[in-house]
């Protein structure tokens, strides 16, 4: 194949540890920074190198090519916002009341930037019906499972109740009543760019199940038509910004990289709710090797060519 014969270092038809950990240096931006960057490295070369351990064939390189390299070095972007809807900004369950007091109105200037940057952009609601299981306000008229453990008196917004729906216990955080379906609360931020032709995506549309991910309900029954949207536009990477970090922009990342796409979340484009679920979105992030990046390193440039080496080590990591 036409990449693997313009490696420098090919010799006999084969690449030496040293040319292959160098090809990955000089294709994939970052690699440097990671301390373990050639222990990785080696990692990937003894993983594909099935014909012969001390070399890589081009066989073998091809595999690695079609199996991750090919997205890696020719990404298709997109860029998800989730969320960014009045009730989430300025309504009723606005982040600037919850415990971090953090202001969404803040990033409109940087989210508009991005739209204009990428040329394919999703836009997700949240998209309840009046009677949700959600809603603080609903749950009186809902029966609690047997495993329940919360007194009536002391539910307050943010308690994880169980419901009984159909017999199963079903664990659900208590929020105020917020993006009714049609209702001025629910239609995203007027200060927000909407892109012509970009992707919608309503979510948390069925009154017995919460969705925070814009790909599946949080019981994973039923999934949204983003993933095949996505496919539709030949993107591979999408890109992560909006509200709440450590909610729905942690469900979608995590979920987004669980359905094949590489993953980078634009952490400065972000509001959380608490101190504490914020430090455990953290953890679950770096453990899944998504990147947290600022908006300012996002150019034309660095979407259309080579991810960086974090992002490659995320798609090697789930076969290493």
């Amino acid at each position: 194949m036409e990449v693997f014969r313009k490696i420098p270092g090919v010799e006999n038809g084969s690449l030496s540890l040293k040319a292959f950990t160098d090809f990955i240096r000089n294709t994939f931006p970052g690699c440097d920074a990671d301390p373990h960057f050639e222990k990785k490295v080696l990692m990937i070369f003894k993983r594909f190198s099935m014909s012969d351990p001390d070399v890589m064939v081009q066989t073998d390189f091809t595999k690695l090519y079609d199996y991750f390299l090919r997205r890696c070095m020719h990404p298709k972007c997109a860029l998800i916002i989730v969320d960014f809807q009045n009730d989430f900004v300025d309504g009723s369950l606005s982040l600037k009341r919850c415990p971090r007091g953090e202001n969404p109105e803040v990033l409109i200037p940087g989210l508009n930037k991005m739209v204009d940057l990428f040329d394919v952009v999703v836009y997700t609601y949240d998209w309840h019906p009046e009677n949700h299981i959600s809603f603080l306000e609903c749950f009186k008229k809902r029966k609690l499972h047997s495993t329940c453990t919360e007194k009536a008196s002391d539910v307050t917004p943010g308690t994880m109740l169980v419901f009984d729906v159909d017999g199963r216990p079903v664990k659900q955080q208590m929020w105020p009543r917020h993006c009714i379906q049609n209702t001025k609360g629910a239609e995203l931020h007027k200060g927000l760019k909407v892109k012509p032709d970009s992707i919608i995506i309503h979510k948390g549309e069925e009154v017995d199940v919460d969705s925070y991910s814009a790909f599946w309900d949080n019981l994973r029954i039923s999934k949204t038509s983003l993933v095949v949207d996505l496919r539709s536009k030949q993107v591979n990477h999408v890109y992560i910004a909006g509200i709440a970090y450590d909610a729905c922009v942690l469900w979608t990342a995590m979920d987004a990289m669980s359905e094949g796409f590489m993953t980078t979340l634009i952490r400065d484009l972000t509001c959380s709710i608490a101190n504490e679920t914020t430090a455990e979105a953290d953890a679950r992030l770096k453990k899944a090797n998504c990147p947290l990046i600022f908006s300012h390193d996002i150019t034309k440039e660095s979407l259309n060519g080579p991810v960086s080496w974090e992002i490659v080590w995320q798609l090697a990591a789930k076969e290493i």
